[in-house]
């Protein structure tokens, strides 16, 4: 009986342990998509790694110069990073894209072997609690890992 219950004991394990290791959040810069940081913080690990994306939309890539709005995109998200941290101890990566948003989001999990995306949903208008949107229809649809859908609290 000894040999079980240390076999159990050895099996149950905490939150912080079985926490995914990589996550990824898309951000736009909306409170939603902050709501949604704030909540990867939570469920990290130490040993975590964090990447934050903003995709630039392919609409905007001719009407301007698409270095510059990467480059101002990775300050933002830096400034964003530092601000919304908090005391969290844990590797943050920050990737900017260019393209569709939800084909974008899928390709970065895809290429970084993403665990589990977090994603803050934005529910003001006529539509709300109907319609998600395209970008997180399409993301918590087709994503092969886990998607979270982080609501905006009354």
């Amino acid at each position: 009986m000894d040999i079980v219950a240390e076999s159990k004991k050895q099996k149950t394990k905490t939150a912080r342990e079985i926490a995914p290791q990589r996550i990824l959040v898309p951000i736009n810069f909306s409170i939603s998509s902050k709501r949604a940081f704030a909540q990867a913080l939570s469920l990290a690990g130490k040993a975590s790694r964090i990447t934050l994306l903003h995709v630039i939309p392919q609409a905007t890539e001719s009407d301007q110069n698409i270095s510059g709005l990467v480059a101002s995109a990775k300050r933002s998200l830096t400034t964003f990073t530092e601000s919304s941290r908090g005391d969290y101890d844990l590797s943050i990566h920050i990737l900017v894209r260019t393209g569709v948003p939800f084909q974008e989001i899928l390709a970065a999990a895809e290429e970084n072997n993403i665990e589990m995306i977090v994603l803050g949903v934005n529910e003001s208008g006529p539509l709300a609690g109907i319609e998600l949107g395209h970008t997180i229809d399409r993301v918590s649809r087709y994503a092969r890992c886990s998607v979270l859908l982080v609501r905006q609290s009354e």
